[in-house]
This record gives structure tokens, sequence and C-alpha cells, in this order.
């Protein structure tokens, strides 16, 4: 994983600990976007212990989710654009009710992601 993403998601995981013993997840979408980009690693003990804190922490996906992820499908790093791409997949999924305008966010964030590179 990218050392500056692996670092957040590090200091997200250290922090973590509070959310197991309330049993919540803070309300930042941010944090979430990278506890749910956790959730879809490529590697599988990384995916598990997220998965596992998600679940228990209660966390949400909200529709804010597309531009981050699909900012990380432009990272230098593969295994960050396959989780992305998987994350992004997934939360289309538990997303199905806003599908449509999901489709249509990345669609056009994904085309000025590429014309940025």
């Amino acid at each position: 994983m990218h050392d500056r993403l692996h670092k957040h998601a590090v200091n997200i995981l250290t922090d973590s600990t509070s959310w197991f013993v309330a049993g919540t997840c803070p309300n930042d979408d941010n944090i979430v976007v990278i506890l749910w980009l956790a959730c879809h690693d490529p590697f599988e003990d990384n995916a598990e212990a997220a998965a596992d804190l998600w679940e228990y922490s209660g966390a949400q996906l909200a529709a804010s989710f597309v531009q981050p992820l699909v900012h990380y499908l432009g990272h230098a790093n593969a295994d960050v654009r396959s989780a992305a791409a998987t994350a992004l997949a997934a939360g289309f999924e538990v997303c199905l009710p806003i599908l449509t305008v999901l489709r249509v966010d990345v669609t056009a964030l994904y085309a000025a992601l590429l014309s940025s590179l």
C-alpha cells in the first residue's frame, strides 16, 4: 500500500480502539471512506481487520464515497487502485437506491481524472 495511504490507514486503525470500546464510528466521511477502502485491501489480513472494525463500529457508507475513491483509481500504487475499484463496485451494491446518480458521478469524475494525467 502506498506510504501516505498506509500511514492514514494505520492512524485510523490505531484510533479505532476507542471505536471498539464505544461500538461507534466517527461522523467523518473521510475516515469512513478510508476504512471502506481498507475493507477492500488486496491483502486479506488488512481487509479482514478493517471489515471487522466496519461491522463492529456500525459505519455507514454515504454517497460522498464516490469522489475520493475515484481519485484513488489514478493512484501510482496498483494495490491502491485495485482496492479503490473493488470498493467502488461494493459501494454501488450497498447504495443501490442512488446507483444512477453515482454512476453519472463516477463517469464524470473518472473522465476528469484521466484528462489530468
